[in-house]
């Protein structure tokens, strides 16, 4: 008997039969799972929903949305529940940190047992289903699917052609503002009152009259907190500095000579142009990060909008009436303007 157990035949022949169990096995689950991927997966969205919408629209923006804004919302809340519905299927709220987190806040609210620890606040949540009905879970999964759907399956590197084709397509994006470097001679007007305007015009003759350099000059005057000389200012740093009106009036300056007086929030200015550079497009180097961060977001983009396509494609997707849900909400019952989040569409974040 021993022997005949240990025949190489008998060998081949089990090795044989365990081997043609398995794929047999192995060709069952994979038609059932084939079966079970193509019963399409439904995501209705009821007329109350879309009523529920409509209010919402109405409480941000004190009127009801129109045929296409109210498309777009729908389309949304559509995109919300597919991200929701994929996110659970990968059981991201397994094991998540900040869901096992909210779970446990949410399960110590409502329990009375002041002795349960986090685990089992967790578990009691888990068979609760509060993690199928929390909204702050279900934003959570929301969010993480749509950066899952953004991240590239191989990276690509970036090339400088490319980011110098994203420059030229967008320059005005890009584009430096003027920007200027002046020295000014200041006059307070809290220290000479009534007095500021004519001073200033009478130091003005002076420093015309004597040929006075910019270097020299700046002494004559009163004390400015924020110094004598101004460089590489744009227009929002003169606004900044100076106050509303002064980079308007200073556009009209020559450079090379005092000028002024040019009044500011503080008193008056006599100011010496010393350069104005136009606006320009920085060079390639001194931009790279930032084109770099928009091509990456672009990418992103693209690969999102994609994969939801694919992702939406899988379900049967059924919605309302919108006669129904305008006659579910008549908008005299509630206040508009209060603080609610507006739906629409929604960028996908991260990259």
């Amino acid at each position: 008997m021993k022997d005949w157990l240990r025949l190489p035949a008998l060998h081949f022949l089990l090795i044989g039969g365990l081997l043609f169990a398995a794929d047999a096995w192995w060709r069952r689950a994979s038609r059932a799972g084939e079966v079970q991927a193509e019963v399409p997966k439904t995501i209705v969205i009821s007329a109350a929903e879309i009523a529920q919408l409509r209010r919402q629209w109405y409480a941000q923006s004190g009127r009801l949305p129109d045929p296409g804004e109210l498309r777009a919302a729908i389309d949304h809340a559509i995109d919300e529940e597919v991200l929701y519905s994929e996110a659970l299927a990968r059981e991201l709220d397994r094991d998540d940190e900040v869901v096992r987190q909210r779970l446990v806040s949410v399960m110590g609210f409502l329990s009375d047992d002041e002795k349960r620890d986090a685990t089992a606040l967790y578990r009691a949540a888990l068979e609760l289903g509060l993690d199928r009905n929390d909204l702050v879970v279900r934003r959570h999964l929301v969010q993480l699917m749509r950066l899952l759907a953004r991240r590239p399956e191989v990276p690509r590197p970036v090339t400088d052609a490319e980011l110098v084709a994203l420059l030229e397509r967008e320059p005005e994006r890009w584009q430096r503002p003027a920007e200027v470097t002046l020295t000014h001679v200041f006059l307070s007007a809290s220290r000479r009152g009534s007095r500021v305007d004519r001073d200033a015009r009478d130091l003005l003759e002076r420093l015309l009259g004597e040929h006075a350099g910019a270097d020299r000059a700046s002494a004559l005057g009163d004390p400015f907190p924020l110094g004598t000389e101004v460089r590489h200012a744009s227009e929002r740093d003169l606004q900044r500095i100076f106050g509303a009106g002064f980079a308007q009036e200073l556009a009209e300056v020559k450079p090379g000579q005092w000028s002024g007086p040019i009044r500011s929030s503080y008193g008056g200015h006599l100011v010496w142009v010393r350069e104005r550079i136009p606006p320009r497009v920085p060079p390639l180097e001194a931009i790279r990060s930032q084109l770099l961060q928009q091509l990456r977001d672009q990418r992103g983009e693209e690969r999102a909008r994609a994969k939801l396509r694919a992702w939406r494609a899988g379900y049967t997707i059924e919605v309302a009436d919108a006669g129904q849900a305008e006659a579910r909400f008549d908008p005299a019952l509630y206040p508009a303007r209060v603080d609610v989040t507006l739906p629409g569409p929604q960028p996908f974040l991260g990259d």
